[in-house]
């Protein structure tokens, strides 16, 4: 007698789900660019920004993922097709490489990979998977104005600074007074009150309510779903803004940095724990100079308020949409190593900078 053996089946599922793994796979990789290897760096990213250890070791090991992790790198249609249901099938999300890892060592799942690489040496395990809970926050100390101003009207048609965000969902390190979780990648989020957009607007709210000067904080997010193409978005953002407000002072595109160890990023003045914070200026574009004597102005009254606070200014050969006006600069508050207190702190300390560069009183000095 012939005996058969039934076929069960969850194996009938699990060697379907196997088949259409690999045909996606098959057909993701043919549809990979075929003249090569994405550029890592183009003048729409940061060419000199470090990357973490275990994403260079990879890279040289599964060339594919250095694709993948190119945060400046987007799938056209049919790819991302393909890499959804791969992602959804297999649990494995190729522009993270962590959970590749995971698949292939089952005990990294008891632990959150992510700490191990932030560079923070504050943050608590699974700090962000939580609600967003802002906080209220307060400073008060000698490095800010006594008094507010009373009584005073804004013209918000005359804004005195232009803030706006080419990278609008860069955040920081999750703390128990800003909890919040990440959407669109580390240390990301399209939640207003945990990114760059929170600290343009601290920026705002102190120069108003120190100096009655109006601020603009534009919003609009250029790096979410896709973070190839954030500059030429933005850049649409920006010449509407100069446009709009031919007299500001100031237009400045307010980032976070990356990829810094938090000794390097933080400051203890006065009592006042601040993120530290530096320029960055373009050198591709004619009037490159003219930026650069801009955010030294500003660099130098920073020091003079706060000595210590500044990293500087970094020049690099590309353009960060300076080309646009010479009144544009790019700014980084603070790294994805600080906490939103910190990098508020260094909100407020730049706002008052800025307060007394374009203040009238500031104007009269002058003549």
């Amino acid at each position: 007698m012939i005996h058969m053996k039934a076929l069960k089946l969850p194996n009938y599922c699990k060697i379907i789900s196997a088949i259409i793994v690999l045909v996606i796979g098959i057909a993701f990789i043919k549809s990979l660019p075929q003249s090569g290897y994405v550029q890592a760096f183009s003048g729409d990213s940061k060419p000199d920004e470090a990357k973490p250890i275990y994403k260079v070791i990879m890279n040289k090991t599964l060339p594919m993922l250095d694709i993948s992790m190119n945060e400046d790198y987007s799938l056209p249609s049919s790819q991302f097709i393909a890499y959804t249901l791969l992602k959804y099938i297999t649990k494995v999300d190729i522009s993270d490489p962590k959970t590749y890892l995971s698949s292939q060592i089952p005990l990294l799942n008891l632990f959150d990979v992510s700490e191990g690489f932030s560079g923070s040496v504050d943050a608590k395990p699974g700090a962000q998977q939580v609600e967003n809970q802002p906080a209220k926050e307060a400073v008060a100390s000698g490095n800010f104005d006594a008094a507010p101003l009373e009584n005073v009207k804004i013209d918000y048609s005359k804004p005195a600074v232009v803030i706006y965000h080419t990278h609008t969902t860069e955040s920081y390190t999750s703390s128990e007074n800003y909890k919040y979780t990440f959407v669109g990648g580390e240390y990301k989020t399209t939640d207003k009150n945990f990114s760059v957009c929170k600290i343009g607007d601290e920026i705002k709210n102190y120069i108003e309510k120190y100096y009655g000067l109006a601020v603009i904080n534009d919003t609009t997010i250029h790096d979410y779903p896709y973070y190839n193409g954030s500059y030429k978005r933005s850049r649409v953002t920006i010449e509407a803004l100069i446009k709009k407000y031919p007299d500001a002072k100031f237009f400045i595109d307010v980032h976070r940095d990356a990829a810094v160890p938090r000794d390097k990023m933080l400051i203890d003045l006065r009592g006042d724990k601040a993120a530290k914070m530096m320029f960055v200026i373009g050198k591709g574009n004619p009037h490159w100079q003219e930026n650069y004597q801009l955010s030294q102005k500003l660099n130098q009254k920073i020091e003079e308020l706060y000595p210590g606070l500044s990293r500087g200014i970094l020049v690099k050969q590309a353009l960060y949409n300076q080309d646009i006006s010479n009144k544009v600069i790019l700014i980084e508050i603070g790294g994805d190593v600080n906490t939103l207190e910190e990098s508020i702190v260094t909100a407020k300390m730049v706002g008052r900078a800025l307060g007394q560069m374009v203040s009238p009183e500031n104007d009269n000095k002058k003549q």
